[in-house]
């Protein structure tokens, strides 16, 4: 492997045999730029962002990109004010821009290099942050989405060839009106942070009842007021009191937490309740950073979004949100739902179930022996399989894939599909199955899929539900299907979801993510120091 040190070096000689001298010739009134010390320093902490910087300055004759004379150009100080406002993204802008770096005395050309090149660096550093901070995947063999690498030299090129570099930069990040929502939803919970946050609530001695005065109801109302969910908290001795405009806030709350909407504040209520806000600022910022993840991928018109965490199925059309419903899906303990994305290919009415080996040992074979009628009332038969006799369970209302099931190839065997266990879907906590994710509404889902076929009217798609044998249709253009995990949501409207962590994906990925930022600011002194 070779040393960074000499990694720079090498492409140094390269980029002076083949590229102007670094220092102006006399008489030059072009400035010029001394990348090559630069980038030196540079390697020590990322050698391929230093290789990136190096080459961009080689390929230019080393000219500035950025400044005119002492002073940032228009398109430096429109680089700045994207830098400057990267904490709006849940990034932190004082990793990329120091306010002292704007200008450089006049007639100090090392000074002037200095600014060009630090601003070079930070557009390189922005850029991939956006990109992926840390690699989700590295911390849980469920999280199976991988970051697209970003070719930085590209995303660079562009910036300066176009004259936008504004356009350039806001282009890599995602465009749904979910991400926007959470956006504004970090700046309102950073100002609720600011100001001290929210009350923290005592448990009452014995579950609040309707009327009941106790003074620990004062600090919850105050509680549900700080994010809107109990509005016009009263004052004196009603506020006390635990009413039904109270217990109307607090399942509101419930509603919001993903907790079941009981209007009483028990154990799990009381929990979220008292989560700090600087805690729900970090977590806002954490699911910013996972739909940045995804952004490279949501290019398509139409494509379909499943959030694990929130037991949800989004269907986007021309970047509006236009079906949402309820999901079940992989079980926390026993087989959780993989963090993945694939394309949809193929709807199937009326299915077959062929039963996995592990379900079959595990659930029915006991259930089996327990009652010889079971295989009969299940309309489950064996057939002969590429390995031996297989279990199948036959189309109908009753098959564990209910009517209708969507295939998206992809190495875990998940797919969306009906069900007939609809009485799950009206349940706050929904991780019920074995890996798939079964939808709420699978007649909707198969319209929105069969979209682009004319052919599949209402009409036809519910006769293909209702009778006949398995029907197995291609979609006439694949659609993109991205299976993720979202704890924290802002709708377009304004209201914030916090969902709890089934899988524990926030913990593990928030303490890399420190690790990650520590990591990158000790390597970023070099040039403050500078």
């Amino acid at each position: 492997m070779i040393a960074p040190s000499l990694r720079i070096l090498s492409l140094a000689v390269a980029c002076a045999l083949a590229a102007p001298a670094v220092a102006r010739a006399e008489g030059d009134e072009e400035p010029t730029v001394d990348a090559v010390a630069f980038a030196s320093a540079l390697g020590r902490e990322d050698p391929a962002r230093a290789d990136v910087l190096l080459g961009f300055y080689a390929s230019r004759g080393y000219r500035p990109v950025w400044t005119r004379g002492s002073r940032l150009s228009r398109q430096g100080k429109a680089l700045v004010r994207v830098l400057q406002d990267a904490g709006r993204e849940g990034l932190d802008a004082a990793r990329y821009w120091d306010p002292a770096w704007g200008t450089a005395s006049d007639g100090d050309t090392a000074a002037a290099g200095a600014l060009d090149l630090r601003a070079t660096d930070a557009f390189l550093r922005y850029v991939s942050d956006v990109a992926g901070r840390l690699d989700p995947a590295a911390v849980n063999p469920y999280w199976a989405q991988r970051l697209r690498p970003v070719d930085l030299t590209a995303v660079l090129g562009d910036a300066v060839e176009s004259g936008d570099v504004e356009r350039t930069l806001r282009g890599l990040l995602p465009r749904t009106p979910q991400y926007a929502a959470l956006r504004d939803a970090l700046a309102h919970y950073r100002a609720i942070a600011e100001k001290g946050g929210w009350p923290e609530v005592a448990a009452p001695r014995r579950p609040w009842r309707l009327g009941q005065r106790d003074p620990q109801v004062a600090a919850l109302r105050a509680r549900l007021a700080a994010e809107g969910d109990l509005p016009g908290s009263p004052h004196g001795a009603k506020a006390v009191v635990f009413d039904e405009a109270a217990a109307a806030a607090v399942k509101r709350f419930q509603l919001r937490h993903g907790l079941e909407p009981s209007g009483a504040v028990d154990p799990p209520t009381l929990a979220a309740l008292n989560v700090p806000a600087p805690e729900r600022v970090r977590q806002i910022e954490l699911n910013l950073e996972r739909w940045r993840w995804l952004s490279p991928s949501l290019e398509a018109d139409r494509f379909v979004l499943v959030n694990i965490a929130g037991f949800e199925l989004h269907a986007y059309d021309g970047g509006r949100d236009a079906l949402r419903m309820r999901v079940v899906t992989g079980n926390a303990a026993r087989s959780p739902t993989p963090v993945f994305g694939r394309a949809m290919t193929h709807v199937v009415f009326r299915p077959y179930w062929n039963v996995p080996t592990s379900i079959a040992e595990d659930e029915i074979l006991p259930a089996v022996l327990r009652d010889r009628g079971y295989l009969a009332r299940r309309n489950m038969v064996l057939v002969k399989g590429e390995g031996g006799l297989q279990l199948r369970q036959r189309p109908g209302a009753g098959n564990a894939l209910g009517l209708v099931k969507f295939l998206l190839p992809n190495p875990f065997g998940v797919y969306l599909h009906d069900t007939p266990e609809g009485a799950l879907f009206a349940r706050a906590r929904r991780d019920k199955s074995h890996g798939c994710v079964r939808v709420e509404r699978p007649f909707d889902l198969a319209r929105f899929a069969l979209g682009g076929a004319p052919e599949w009217t209402p009409a036809r798609i519910r006769a293909a539900m209702a009778g006949g044998g398995e029907q197995q249709v291609a979609l006439p253009a694949a659609l993109p299907v991205f299976v993720t995990y979202l704890t924290a949501w802002a709708d377009e409207g304004g209201a914030v979801r916090f969902y709890p962590d089934v899988y524990e994906h926030d913990a593990a990925q928030q303490k890399l993510l420190q690790e990650t930022t520590a990591r990158a600011a000790n390597g970023a002194r070099f040039t403050r120091a500078e």
